[in-house]
């Protein structure tokens, strides 16, 4: 069977079940959001943990045909449309007599073309209300990445680490609940700007070390499911000997 035939037929039965199933008729834009995000993360997960890529990718399209299938002013091939021109737009060095060598130097292409696109404000299709498409981690590198452009940075590392320790000391000293949560946000942003002056994703970052800390957490959990309870500080020695072990 071909792929644009079994793509036809999955559009079909998402029409379906946006007419026959009470769940999937009752859904709007607002509602999917979180499925969406679930579903995006759950193929992140499926490659960091070599799991069913091939199931969580079709998870994820089917999420993206419902969108489509929600709104009344595209549809799933105005999607397709829009991604095709863009894809041949962005890359000249391709389809055009723009010339690459190298990743950099295509990447580097691709963001000229964007920046020369005549930017719109998009339709609201799916609900009122300003919404970003990207991670708070995502934005924050965004802005701190303009802030530099025009000089308003610090010139060496020095600073920001002498900001994260500000930061700490001023959550420390917070009392009230908001307080507490502006002084964590300071915090976090802070410490996202460290990552740039690292060159490092923090995105990527954090996921290597929430699945660092599952593989060892396991090792723990099984200890505990083996035996009798154990303390904290059992636990905490276990745990360092599970670091050591170089897990």
């Amino acid at each position: 069977m071909s792929s644009q035939k079994t793509f036809k037929e999955i559009v079909g039965i998402t029409k379906d079940l946006r007419k026959k199933c009470p769940w999937d008729r009752e859904q709007t834009c607002e509602s999917l959001k979180n499925d969406l995000i679930e579903e995006t993360y759950e193929v992140v997960n499926a490659v960091d943990r070599d799991g069913n890529l091939v199931e969580e990718l079709g998870d994820l399209l089917h999420i993206i045909i419902m969108y489509a299938e929600i709104s009344d002013a595209f549809d799933i091939t105005d999607v397709l449309l829009t991604l095709k021109d863009k894809l041949i737009r962005r890359h000249p060095h391709v389809f055009g007599n723009k010339k690459a060598e190298t990743p950099e130097q295509a990447k580097r292409i691709w963001d000229e073309v964007k920046k020369s696109e005549i930017s719109h404000p998009a339709p609201r299709w799916c609900g009122a209300g300003p919404k970003s498409e990207n991670s708070a981690l995502k934005i924050a590198k965004d802005i701190q990445r303009k802030a530099r452009d025009i000089g308003f940075d610090w010139k060496t590392i020095d600073g920001v680490f002498e900001k994260v320790t500000e930061e700490i000391k001023e959550l420390i000293e917070a009392e009230r609940k908001n307080e507490k949560e502006e002084e964590l946000g300071d915090l976090l942003f802070t410490v996202s700007h460290l990552a740039n002056f690292l060159d490092i994703d923090a995105e990527e970052s954090l996921r290597k070390t929430c699945l660092k800390f599952e593989k060892r957490f396991k090792k723990i959990e099984k200890a505990v499911k083996g035996g009798d309870a154990l303390s904290f500080r059992q636990m905490d020695r276990i745990w360092e000997g599970i670091k050591s072990e170089g897990i």
